[in-house]
């Protein structure tokens, strides 16, 4: 039987597929680690020969090593100790910077494709929060975060917010027991109204600016945010005498200055003169950041709007609504004072 065509062309058999042998290079995944379960047993002392290799080097995995080993050895390798210390160390909460952050997401997505065998990859977006609303002039890095937690930024903006809400409170409190303010700024207020500006000023010069004075140094030595001196009592006597007195290293304000002051709080904060007064007095602390630096130089009413926007931060919002709520719930004093 001829093997040419009419055509001319030589006939082709078709060509016979050979049979399987069973001894046949197993196919891998996408991946590199084998389809077949039959080989795993190969590909997991593959894994363990370089958990070994890195055993015997005595130096601690780098990330990249242990990325490569969650990709191809899967979830069984991760209890072990090398692997676990490089976990453990990235997904600390302390001191998580952009570099860790990076790491952490390195080692999720080789978890994943792990896990999947490849079939799954991870891609990581960084959702958007939820605008809390404008920060702070002071405290610009405050609600800042990385995920679930604060960022090294956000954590000490956080702390230095605190300090500074809690001098406030401090401070109101000093001022509060130290003069009576709704029987003041009643009286102020009669005399003006009547005209009566010199009777007004005689009346916070007799019974308001001697008593602040000291309260205020009382206050300052107690948060230790200046030294106590041994002769501090005797710039505070008469009005007259101290009137004389001009600003030493131990006088934070002269009598004039203090009397300036109540003359603005009373006729420009009538709804709460004290609270005035505060934000006033905090522009002279001298607050150092968690960092070691020295807040900048502010205003009364920056003071005013970095209160503000605290309180409307969590969780000082819910700190001032549990508060509020303890307030309206207990029995009203007689007689209490703004």
């Amino acid at each position: 039987m001829s093997d040419t065509r009419r055509d001319g062309r030589r006939k082709t058999r078709p060509r016979r597929r050979a049979a399987r042998s069973e001894t046949a290079t197993h196919s891998a995944t996408r991946w590199g680690a084998p389809a077949q379960p039959e080989a795993w047993p190969h590909w997991l002392e593959h894994i363990e020969r370089r958990l070994q290799a890195i055993t015997e080097s005595g130096m601690p995995p780098t990330l990249e090593q242990v990325e490569y080993l969650l990709k191809h050895g899967a979830a069984w390798v991760l209890t072990h100790p090398l692997v676990w210390s490089v976990v453990r160390e990235y997904w600390s909460p302390y001191h998580l910077n952009e570099e860790r952050q990076a790491g952490r997401l390195r080692l999720a997505a080789a978890l994943v494709e792990g896990l999947s065998e490849g079939t799954h990859a991870v891609t990581a977006v960084k959702p958007r929060p939820a605008a809390p609303g404008r920060a702070p002039t002071l405290f610009p890095k405050l609600g800042e975060t990385h995920g679930w937690w604060n960022s090294e930024e956000g954590d000490a903006d956080f702390s230095d917010a605190s300090r500074f809400r809690r001098l406030y409170d401090t401070l109101m409190a000093a001022l509060r027991s130290a003069v009576a303010w709704r029987s003041v700024a009643g009286r102020y207020r009669r005399f003006v109204d009547r005209l009566q500006h010199p009777k007004a000023r005689a009346m916070l010069a007799t019974d308001v600016v001697p008593a602040l004075g000291p309260a205020f140094e009382k206050y300052m030595i107690e948060q230790g945010l200046r030294q106590s001196f041994p002769s501090l009592a005797q710039f505070y006597g008469p009005y007259e005498e101290w009137a004389r007195l001009k600003p030493t290293q131990f006088l934070l304000l002269t009598a004039a200055e203090w009397m300036d002051l109540l003359v603005r709080a009373f006729d420009e904060g009538r709804d709460n003169p004290r609270h005035y007064v505060a934000c006033e007095l905090m522009t002279l602390i001298r607050f150092v950041r968690r960092n070691g630096r020295e807040m900048e130089e502010r205003t009364r009413s920056l003071v005013e709007s970095t209160l503000r926007t605290i309180d409307r931060r969590p969780p000082f919002r819910e700190v001032r609504e549990a508060l509020a709520s303890l307030k309206a719930g207990a029995p009203r004093k007689r007689n209490s004072t703004p």
